[in-house]
């Protein structure tokens, strides 16, 4: 069995700014904006919440896909991750509640066979 390599915990702070519904958002030594949609007064100049939420699930899987093909040897030469999510107010279980009803990701990655594809998918699927 391969020996776990201890991660150190991944923190990310969002501070709020003197705009209603902008806020800074900080990872390390990087910041950048996000800003309230505008069906919630938001100024709408920067990214969303949903969407800094499905930023992170695209690159996840872009970067994840890329190291099952390094290490499956696959001529993996692009990888694009599309994702989109969808929030169905009828199927919330609160009203003060909003959660994604679906989230969907499409993969098209290029240099790779049609069966490699789909072999990267389902492991990331997997994991």
């Amino acid at each position: 069995m391969a020996a776990q390599i201890k991660r150190p915990p991944t923190t990310v702070k969002a501070y709020l700014t003197q705009n209603f519904q902008r806020c800074i958002v900080s990872a390390r030594e990087r910041h950048f904006v996000v800003d309230g949609p505008a069906y919630a007064g938001g100024p709408q100049e920067a990214i969303h919440p949903t969407e800094a939420f499905l930023a992170g699930v695209a690159s996840c899987a872009s970067l994840m896909v890329e190291r099952l093909a390094k290490a499956a040897g696959y001529a993996l030469r692009q990888a694009e991750v599309e994702t989109s999510a969808l929030v169905i107010p009828e199927e919330q279980p609160r009203d003060d509640l909003t959660l994604i009803t679906e989230l969907d990701m499409h993969f098209d990655l290029y240099g790779v066979s049609e069966e490699q594809a789909a072999e990267l998918v389902k492991t990331f699927k997997e994991r």
